[in-house]
């Protein structure tokens, strides 16, 4: 397992998850933190790069002694400094859950958690437990996505907060992730677009041959970077839940999944073609054998990739385009900017789109949706951030 092996594969994040409880979120915390450095370290000295480390807790309701919007922040404030003096650069706050809670208290709780903090995510299960469309949660969803639009520079702070929808735990992307069970446990997100560029620059082989081609190419890298993750999990004794094989893009052109898309033979991304290599794609993710756990699909973040918002620009990429490739293990609508003054009804309507879309098709969508201020339809976003591309304000 050489350095120069690894010029491609990168771990997106390395997430712990567990169980916080207010009297010990010192002492739990730490234990997650001294896997991550340990693994960190060992993954570094074997030439993969870890871009972010994450943590994440169950659900806001079963946090023992939460009862209260106040009490919610407080945790949050208090978890973000402790995983910050130990090597955890952001966190997630578990979903609402349908009828966990009094909803008001909730509510008020994930717009002051965003409000009061730089780097902790919340969200909301739009889907109940037998995997049906909840039109309370999607309210509330879309109630927050306004109130947090306003109360937050450029609205960006729906950047740290989500719809999601028939989302299973320990899934290691935020702000789908969330953590069940007593025992802690580690997920691991992967970034390795610009690898699947390189085998598909070099191949003029058959989609099928080409498939094969991939994944014997990501399972050599990856297989490794397990033993390392399952030996140093039973170290400290956590459960090691998987990778989440999905393809996740980084705001350069080089490891863009437009770039990609383009790349397998679609002219523009959002044209014909598009949705069989969004197929072609999840084929190839979930077809990775290592241990898996999370989306294993595509993610198409219009604010994330250089490629979709320049598409976007030029007026190829829709919403409804997005959530048709979700039906075909696309992962949603991710980093959605839309006009400040988009009306509740139409967030709810939108919501509900992807919440059935995930009811019907059992799988797990996000709905990550930014109202911009003062913006509408046509105009160009201004964020400054590194990991965004700005680009047109798009049409629900």
């Amino acid at each position: 397992m050489t350095t120069n092996r690894r010029d491609g594969l990168r771990i997106r994040t390395l997430t712990a998850g567990i169980c916080v409880k207010p009297a010990s979120i010192g002492q739990d915390v730490q234990r997650a933190g001294h896997l991550i450095v340990d693994l960190k370290k060992r993954l570094v000295s074997l030439g993969v790069e870890v871009q972010t480390t994450r943590l994440t807790t169950q659900p806001a309701a079963q946090i023992a002694g939460i009862s209260t919007a106040a009490a919610l922040v407080e945790l949050a404030t208090e978890l973000e400094t402790v995983c910050l003096g130990n090597s955890i650069e952001w966190c997630c706050i578990g979903p609402h859950m349908p009828q966990s809670a009094d909803a008001n208290w909730i509510m008020s709780g994930v717009f002051d958690v965003v409000a009061a903090t730089r780097n902790t995510f919340v969200s909301i299960m739009t889907t109940t437990k037998e995997r049906r469309v909840d039109m309370s949660q999607i309210g509330l969803a879309a109630q927050a996505m306004k109130l947090i639009s306003k109360s937050t520079a450029e609205g960006f702070g729906n950047f740290r907060f989500a719809a999601i929808s028939c989302c299973p735990p320990h899934i290691p992307f935020f702000p789908a992730g969330y953590h069940i069970g007593k025992q802690p446990g580690l997920s691991i997100g992967l970034e390795y677009i610009d690898d699947v560029l390189k085998v598909v620059q070099k191949s003029k082989e058959t989609p099928y041959e080409l498939k094969s081609r991939v994944v014997a190419y990501i399972t050599e890298i990856v297989r490794p970077i397990q033993r390392v993750a399952l030996g140093l999990c039973k170290e400290h004794d956590f459960r090691f839940m998987g990778f989440d094989t999905s393809l996740a893009p980084f705001p350069t052109p080089d490891r863009s999944i437009g770039t990609l898309v383009e790349e397998l033979g679609v002219r523009r991304f959002g044209e014909p073609g598009t949705m069989f290599v969004t197929a072609f794609l999840s084929d190839c993710a979930r077809s990775i054998p290592v241990r898996r756990c999370g989306f294993c699909g595509v993610f198409y973040p219009v604010l994330e990739d250089s490629i979709i918002s320049k598409r976007n620009n030029e007026g190829f990429v829709s919403v409804n385009g997005l959530l048709s490739f979700s039906s075909v293990c696309g992962v949603g609508l991710d980093l959605i900017p839309v006009s400040g003054d988009v009306t509740h009804e139409q967030l709810m309507n939108t919501l509900w789109k992807v919440a059935k879309l995930s009811e019907d098709y059992r799988k797990p969508l996000v709905a990550r949706l930014l109202p911009i201020p003062e913006k509408s339809v046509g105009d160009i976003t201004m964020f400054d951030f590194p990991y965004c591309v700005n680009t047109r304000i798009m049409d629900l």
